[in-house]
């Protein structure tokens, strides 16, 4: 028996009545001895499971890891500077300059040059220049001028 419903309202799924003349397989409402079933016009197929979007923090937790273990060993800040990861994580501008702070107070890795290109500035004075202790702390105590919490 054909559709008795507007199919619109169901996408592409169908009714088909299924006469039934047992008693037992009516359905629990006794509604004269019919069965509606409903099935799929077409084969239906699982959305494969997206996984969760990553979050700026996961992102650039994932990106640093990488740049650390690709570079850890060098000396040289263009090899250091110049890794992809390290670019893509500039690339991911201000949202992560507290993340780039954390890192650098916790960590003590070179954030220099990333932090430099995003905010536009470099607060370390002339005569710490390569001085790291107090590279990372002019960079700390600009971030809290700054009003950046990490």
């Amino acid at each position: 028996m054909p559709c008795e419903h507007d199919a619109s309202r169901v996408g592409s799924r169908c009714c088909v009545i299924i006469p039934s003349t047992e008693p037992a397989d009516w359905p629990e409402t006794g509604s004269l001895g019919l069965q509606v079933n409903v099935m799929a016009s077409v084969p239906t197929r699982q959305s494969p499971a997206v996984p969760p979007a990553e979050s700026v923090e996961e992102k650039f937790d994932r990106l640093a890891a990488a740049w650390h273990k690709a570079v850890a060993h060098h000396s040289s800040s263009r090899i250091r500077d110049g890794h992809p990861a390290y670019q893509e994580i500039i690339g991911m501008g201000q949202a992560v300059v507290p993340f780039l702070l954390r890192d650098l107070q916790i960590n003590r890795r070179h954030w220099f040059t990333a932090l430099a290109v995003i905010t536009g500035t470099d607060p370390i004075p002339d005569e710490d220049a390569g001085k790291i202790p107090q590279m990372a702390e002019a960079w700390l105590r600009w971030g809290r001028e700054h009003g950046y919490r990490w």
